[in-house]
Protein backbone atom coordinates (compact mmCIF):
# COMPACT_ATOMS: atom_id res chain seq x y z
CA UNK A 1 0.00 0.00 0.00
CA UNK A 2 1.55 3.35 -0.82
CA UNK A 3 2.07 5.57 2.14
CA UNK A 4 0.23 8.95 1.67
CA UNK A 5 1.15 12.40 3.76
CA UNK A 6 -1.37 14.78 5.07
CA UNK A 7 -0.66 17.19 1.76
CA UNK A 8 -1.45 13.99 -0.23
CA UNK A 9 -4.76 13.62 1.56
CA UNK A 10 -5.68 16.75 1.29
CA UNK A 11 -5.11 17.36 -2.38
CA UNK A 12 -6.90 13.77 -3.02
CA UNK A 13 -10.20 15.05 -0.70
CA UNK A 14 -9.98 18.64 -2.54
CA UNK A 15 -10.27 16.92 -6.04
CA UNK A 16 -13.02 14.24 -5.33
CA UNK A 17 -14.99 17.12 -3.88
CA UNK A 18 -14.28 19.64 -6.67
CA UNK A 19 -14.80 16.16 -8.90
CA UNK A 20 -18.71 16.43 -7.17
CA UNK A 21 -19.13 20.30 -7.05
CA UNK A 22 -18.23 21.32 -10.23
CA UNK A 23 -21.87 19.24 -11.49
CA UNK A 24 -23.54 21.96 -10.00
CA UNK A 25 -21.30 25.11 -11.66
CA UNK A 26 -21.97 23.04 -14.99
CA UNK A 27 -25.40 23.57 -14.21
CA UNK A 28 -25.22 27.28 -13.64
CA UNK A 29 -24.42 28.06 -17.72
CA UNK A 30 -28.22 28.37 -17.46
CA UNK A 31 -28.99 32.27 -17.68
CA UNK A 32 -32.15 31.09 -15.45
CA UNK A 33 -30.47 29.58 -13.30
CA UNK A 34 -30.76 31.31 -9.68
CA UNK A 35 -28.12 32.75 -7.22
CA UNK A 36 -28.91 34.23 -4.19
CA UNK A 37 -27.38 37.26 -4.39
CA UNK A 38 -29.04 38.00 -7.73
CA UNK A 39 -32.92 37.01 -7.24
CA UNK A 40 -34.66 37.44 -4.09
CA UNK A 41 -37.01 34.39 -3.01
CA UNK A 42 -40.73 34.71 -4.77
CA UNK A 43 -43.81 32.48 -5.17
CA UNK A 44 -44.61 30.54 -8.17
CA UNK A 45 -47.05 33.11 -9.33
CA UNK A 46 -44.92 36.53 -8.62
CA UNK A 47 -42.26 34.33 -10.96
CA UNK A 48 -44.85 34.23 -13.25
CA UNK A 49 -45.45 37.59 -13.68
CA UNK A 50 -41.68 38.60 -13.79
CA UNK A 51 -41.00 35.95 -16.55
CA UNK A 52 -44.01 37.51 -18.81
CA UNK A 53 -42.22 41.39 -17.69
CA UNK A 54 -39.07 39.89 -19.07
CA UNK A 55 -40.43 38.51 -22.10
CA UNK A 56 -42.20 41.83 -22.86
CA UNK A 57 -39.33 43.71 -22.15
CA UNK A 58 -36.59 41.46 -24.53
CA UNK A 59 -39.32 41.51 -27.29
CA UNK A 60 -39.31 45.48 -27.71
CA UNK A 61 -35.31 46.10 -26.94
CA UNK A 62 -33.57 46.67 -30.15
CA UNK A 63 -29.88 46.66 -29.05
CA UNK A 64 -28.02 44.30 -25.84
CA UNK A 65 -27.94 46.56 -22.62
CA UNK A 66 -25.02 47.34 -21.38
CA UNK A 67 -22.91 44.13 -19.96
CA UNK A 68 -25.19 41.90 -21.53
CA UNK A 69 -24.19 39.26 -23.65
CA UNK A 70 -25.43 37.21 -26.54
CA UNK A 71 -24.09 34.00 -25.18
CA UNK A 72 -26.75 31.25 -24.18
CA UNK A 73 -24.73 30.80 -21.48
CA UNK A 74 -23.80 32.90 -18.47
CA UNK A 75 -20.20 34.02 -19.32
CA UNK A 76 -18.81 34.60 -16.17
CA UNK A 77 -19.58 30.43 -15.22
CA UNK A 78 -18.27 29.61 -18.44
CA UNK A 79 -15.12 31.67 -17.88
CA UNK A 80 -14.85 29.96 -14.80
CA UNK A 81 -15.45 26.32 -16.46
CA UNK A 82 -12.53 26.72 -18.84
CA UNK A 83 -10.19 27.78 -15.95
CA UNK A 84 -11.56 24.90 -13.83
CA UNK A 85 -10.58 22.43 -16.63
CA UNK A 86 -7.18 23.93 -18.02
CA UNK A 87 -6.12 23.52 -14.29
CA UNK A 88 -7.62 20.32 -13.87
CA UNK A 89 -5.62 19.51 -17.02
CA UNK A 90 -2.58 20.77 -15.91
CA UNK A 91 -2.15 19.30 -12.54
CA UNK A 92 -3.57 15.93 -14.01
CA UNK A 93 -0.61 15.99 -17.05
CA UNK A 94 1.97 16.60 -14.30
CA UNK A 95 0.97 13.86 -11.98
CA UNK A 96 0.54 11.64 -14.51
CA UNK A 97 3.87 12.48 -16.09
CA UNK A 98 6.02 12.39 -12.64
CA UNK A 99 4.02 8.92 -11.88
CA UNK A 100 5.76 7.42 -15.36
CA UNK A 101 1.80 7.56 -17.15
CA UNK A 102 0.74 8.60 -20.13
CA UNK A 103 -1.56 11.77 -20.17
CA UNK A 104 -4.77 11.61 -20.88
CA UNK A 105 -6.08 13.05 -24.20
CA UNK A 106 -6.47 17.18 -24.33
CA UNK A 107 -9.86 18.27 -23.75
CA UNK A 108 -11.96 20.42 -25.57
CA UNK A 109 -12.82 23.82 -24.38
CA UNK A 110 -16.10 22.84 -22.49
CA UNK A 111 -14.95 19.50 -21.64
CA UNK A 112 -15.59 17.61 -18.22
CA UNK A 113 -12.64 18.34 -15.73
CA UNK A 114 -13.89 15.65 -13.87
CA UNK A 115 -11.91 12.87 -15.59
CA UNK A 116 -8.90 15.04 -14.77
CA UNK A 117 -8.92 16.00 -11.68
CA UNK A 118 -9.81 11.68 -10.20
CA UNK A 119 -6.40 10.96 -12.90
CA UNK A 120 -4.96 13.78 -10.29
CA UNK A 121 -6.25 12.15 -7.09
CA UNK A 122 -5.85 8.45 -8.17
CA UNK A 123 -1.57 8.54 -8.77
CA UNK A 124 -0.68 11.46 -6.77
CA UNK A 125 0.73 9.15 -4.13
CA UNK A 126 2.40 7.39 -6.60
CA UNK A 127 3.80 10.35 -8.09
CA UNK A 128 5.09 11.67 -4.20
CA UNK A 129 7.32 7.96 -3.91
CA UNK A 130 8.64 8.33 -7.09
CA UNK A 131 10.78 11.39 -6.65
CA UNK A 132 13.09 12.87 -4.26
CA UNK A 133 11.20 16.25 -4.19
CA UNK A 134 7.91 14.20 -3.70
CA UNK A 135 6.83 16.52 -0.31
CA UNK A 136 6.97 19.43 -2.56
CA UNK A 137 5.00 17.75 -5.21
CA UNK A 138 2.32 16.73 -2.67
CA UNK A 139 2.29 20.30 -1.46
CA UNK A 140 1.78 21.95 -4.89
CA UNK A 141 -0.70 19.57 -5.65
CA UNK A 142 -2.45 20.20 -2.33
CA UNK A 143 -2.36 24.13 -3.33
CA UNK A 144 -3.84 23.43 -6.74
CA UNK A 145 -6.80 21.20 -5.61
CA UNK A 146 -7.78 23.60 -2.65
CA UNK A 147 -7.33 26.91 -5.05
CA UNK A 148 -9.81 24.77 -7.59
CA UNK A 149 -12.60 23.66 -4.80
CA UNK A 150 -12.26 27.36 -3.51
CA UNK A 151 -13.20 28.50 -6.48
CA UNK A 152 -15.77 26.15 -6.97
CA UNK A 153 -17.40 26.94 -3.61
CA UNK A 154 -17.25 30.23 -4.20
CA UNK A 155 -19.21 30.44 -7.61
CA UNK A 156 -21.90 28.06 -6.15
CA UNK A 157 -22.21 30.51 -2.84
CA UNK A 158 -22.24 26.89 -0.85
CA UNK A 159 -21.15 28.61 2.16
CA UNK A 160 -24.75 30.19 2.24
CA UNK A 161 -26.98 27.57 4.48
CA UNK A 162 -30.13 28.09 3.27
CA UNK A 163 -29.71 29.15 -0.51
CA UNK A 164 -32.37 27.65 -2.70
CA UNK A 165 -31.89 26.39 -6.27
CA UNK A 166 -33.85 26.85 -9.20
CA UNK A 167 -34.85 23.66 -9.88
CA UNK A 168 -38.65 21.50 -10.02
CA UNK A 169 -37.73 18.35 -7.50
CA UNK A 170 -37.95 15.39 -9.93
CA UNK A 171 -40.41 13.95 -7.23
CA UNK A 172 -42.93 16.07 -6.05
CA UNK A 173 -42.82 18.81 -8.98
CA UNK A 174 -42.73 21.68 -6.58
CA UNK A 175 -45.56 20.74 -4.53
CA UNK A 176 -45.91 22.44 -1.10
CA UNK A 177 -49.19 24.06 0.52
CA UNK A 178 -49.14 27.58 -0.97
CA UNK A 179 -48.82 25.86 -4.72
CA UNK A 180 -50.56 22.24 -4.18
CA UNK A 181 -50.24 22.10 -7.95
CA UNK A 182 -46.84 22.27 -8.28
CA UNK A 183 -44.21 24.78 -9.67
CA UNK A 184 -42.38 26.03 -6.67
CA UNK A 185 -38.53 25.88 -6.21
CA UNK A 186 -38.52 22.86 -3.33
CA UNK A 187 -34.68 22.80 -2.67
CA UNK A 188 -32.44 24.07 -0.51
CA UNK A 189 -28.68 23.49 0.10
CA UNK A 190 -28.35 23.35 4.03
CA UNK A 191 -25.52 22.27 6.67
CA UNK A 192 -26.79 19.43 8.68
CA UNK A 193 -25.54 18.14 11.82
CA UNK A 194 -22.00 16.97 11.33
CA UNK A 195 -21.09 19.87 8.97
CA UNK A 196 -22.91 17.20 6.37
CA UNK A 197 -23.64 19.87 3.48
CA UNK A 198 -27.18 18.41 1.28
CA UNK A 199 -29.96 19.62 -0.88
CA UNK A 200 -32.71 19.36 1.20
CA UNK A 201 -36.85 19.49 -0.33
CA UNK A 202 -38.88 21.51 1.98
CA UNK A 203 -41.90 21.43 0.44
CA UNK A 204 -43.38 19.74 2.84
CA UNK A 205 -44.95 16.99 0.29
CA UNK A 206 -41.87 15.50 -1.24
CA UNK A 207 -42.02 11.36 -0.39
CA UNK A 208 -39.50 10.19 -3.23
CA UNK A 209 -38.94 5.99 -3.12
CA UNK A 210 -36.61 5.06 -0.30
CA UNK A 211 -34.15 3.85 -2.55
CA UNK A 212 -33.74 7.48 -4.26
CA UNK A 213 -33.14 9.16 -0.81
CA UNK A 214 -29.79 9.70 0.41
CA UNK A 215 -30.73 10.68 4.16
CA UNK A 216 -33.73 12.06 5.50
CA UNK A 217 -34.05 15.93 7.51
CA UNK A 218 -36.45 16.92 9.86
CA UNK A 219 -39.02 14.37 8.04
CA UNK A 220 -37.88 16.00 4.76
CA UNK A 221 -35.85 13.67 1.79
CA UNK A 222 -32.33 15.00 1.70
CA UNK A 223 -29.16 14.14 -0.51
CA UNK A 224 -25.71 14.56 0.67
CA UNK A 225 -23.04 16.67 -1.47
CA UNK A 226 -21.58 13.00 -2.88
CA UNK A 227 -25.02 12.48 -4.36
CA UNK A 228 -25.36 16.00 -6.32
CA UNK A 229 -23.87 14.08 -9.76
CA UNK A 230 -26.55 11.38 -9.34
CA UNK A 231 -29.09 14.39 -8.59
CA UNK A 232 -27.81 16.22 -11.22
CA UNK A 233 -28.68 13.24 -13.51
CA UNK A 234 -32.56 12.74 -12.22
CA UNK A 235 -32.73 16.98 -13.03
CA UNK A 236 -32.03 15.90 -16.80
CA UNK A 237 -34.22 13.14 -17.11
CA UNK A 238 -37.23 14.50 -15.72
CA UNK A 239 -36.76 17.49 -17.34
CA UNK A 240 -35.98 15.52 -20.80
CA UNK A 241 -39.30 13.92 -19.88
CA UNK A 242 -40.83 17.09 -19.69
CA UNK A 243 -39.35 17.81 -23.31
CA UNK A 244 -40.78 14.65 -24.86
CA UNK A 245 -44.25 15.15 -23.33
CA UNK A 246 -44.64 18.65 -24.52
CA UNK A 247 -43.57 17.91 -27.95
Amino acid sequence: MIHTSPADIRAIRDLEETARLVVGLALLRDPDAYRPWREPSITAEQRAELDAAARAERAERVAYAPGEHQDAARPDVLDLLASVLDRAVVLADHISRASWLPVLPAAPRDGDPRPYMLRAARYLPQAVIGWTNGSEIAHWAADEARALRSDVEAALALMSDGQRLKALCPWCGGTTEITPTGGEYTWRVRTLPGDLTAIVCEGGYCEPPSRDVGTWWRGRPAWPLHEWDWLARQLNAADARTEGSAA
